[in-house]
């Protein structure tokens, strides 16, 4: 399975959880004429987050040359490139281990140099968790299809594209996230259908077990530990691949993906 941008024909290819799952999904999509999702939100990094770290990396580097210290690295480098944060990040840190940087700022008594410095992994976090988009099918109305699959497709965990909760009412494991101990309800409903909101995570999937204390309220009332995300798969490429090509692409506006096999 493919998703597929409108505009401008990229495509990601998809690495399914439940081929079983994900293929009637789609197939009801089709058939419903639903297979058009609109940009709902976006997480992803800014361009002023990208030029901040630059300018932060750009304003210490000047300084290092001061002191005739090695840089950190070529403010102009691609900033969504996930390599190049992770390298960037180690050297923020061993730059401290190695030479007393932040004495040395102190004694320049510049506040804005050493907001900088510090600035430079404050934008490192906040480009790396800048990682949720979402897409749905119907701006106006919830798009639902029969889960003709049952509950126990529900999973623990993170995937790159998820189906979350859309239905009517609670899940088992909405109630124990909050507070409700009503769980023998009418308004209580285990994933009885499909929705057409699907959320992207441009980060690393993993899979967890349940938590230990939702296992207990389950055990307590009875009923079973069914999961908190409907998992579609993961892209096959890697973070920064992926997160580049949603990046270009969610900047055009009215863009819209689809799925295809």
């Amino acid at each position: 399975m493919n998703l597929v941008w409108e505009k401008t024909g990229d495509c990601l290819e998809i690495d399914l959880d439940n081929t079983d799952v994900a293929n009637y999904w789609l197939s009801e999509l089709i058939k419903t004429n639903k297979n058009n999702f609109s940009l709902v939100k976006s997480e992803l990094p800014s361009d002023d987050i990208l030029i901040e770290l630059a300018d932060c990396l750009e304003s210490t580097n000047q300084i290092l040359q001061k002191f005739k210290l090695d840089l950190l690295m070529d403010h102009r480098l691609d900033w969504l490139n996930q390599t190049n944060l992770n390298i960037l990040h180690e050297r923020w840190v061993k730059l401290q281990q190695t030479h007393k940087i932040v004495e040395f700022l102190n004694k320049l008594n510049n506040k804005e140099s050493i907001k900088k410095f510090h600035n430079i992994n404050h934008f490192i976090h906040t480009i790396e968790n800048a990682n949720r988009v979402e897409y749905t099918n119907d701006l106006t109305s919830t798009w639902l299809t029969k889960n003709i699959f049952g509950p126990n497709v529900t999973k623990f965990g993170s995937w790159q594209i998820e189906l979350h909760y859309q239905n009517l009412g609670r899940s088992n494991f909405n109630k124990w996230i909050n507070d409700d101990s009503n769980i023998n309800d009418v308004d209580t409903n285990n994933f009885t259908h499909f929705g057409g909101l699907v959320y992207f995570n441009i980060s690393k999937s993993y899979t967890q077990l349940p938590p230990q204390e939702y296992l207990q309220y389950c055990n307590q009332t009875g009923v079973e530990p069914f999961g908190s995300v409907l998992p579609i798969g993961n892209f096959k490429l890697d973070i920064t691949s992926i997160r580049r090509l949603f990046k270009k692409n969610v900047d055009i506006e009215n863009n819209r993906i689809s799925f295809k096999i």
